[in-house]
């Protein structure tokens, strides 16, 4: 994934959990990013030092945010994967999830529910990313599959 993109994504909601002003700090912490590292560019990887100096926030409040924004797309993936097999998405696995991103994952749920005739709820999405685990993904919408043993 290009770093564009991938500070594209995760700007809003590391700027959210670090409690930082968005319109005020991703510009300048980005410019100082770049400045640091002398360059953007495919080879940038800045470290959470880097990143915690350039948003003027705690290095352990960075490496806990972008641990859980690394983790987002996983956790969605586990807890849709059941819902997804039920559904007869055969092909879903564990894998396949993980590569995509929580709005393909969340196109993926809505087609399988299309295709299997199944009634969307009108709060899917929060109901999906709200969920503990896929067991309550299950019990908010009714399904008879059972809990591995």
């Amino acid at each position: 994934m290009k770093l564009e993109v991938l500070l594209e994504r995760i700007a809003v909601p590391l700027c959210h959990l670090l409690r930082v002003q968005m319109a005020d700090s991703v510009g300048w912490a980005l410019a100082r990013l770049c400045e640091d590292a002398g360059h953007i560019g495919p080879d940038f990887d800045p470290t959470h030092k880097a990143i915690a100096r350039a948003l003027g926030a705690a290095e352990e409040d960075v490496r806990e945010a972008v641990a859980a924004l690394q983790a987002g797309e996983a956790v969605l993936a586990a807890r849709v994967l059941p819902l997804l097999v039920y559904l007869g998405d055969r092909a879903a696995t564990i894998e396949s999830l993980g590569e995509l991103s929580a709005e393909l994952i969340l196109q993926r749920v809505t087609e399988a529910m299309t295709t299997a005739d199944f009634h969307e709820p009108s709060n899917l999405e929060g109901l999906l990313l709200g969920a503990e685990g896929y067991l309550q993904v299950r019990d908010r919408l009714e399904l008879d599959f059972a809990a591995p043993r």
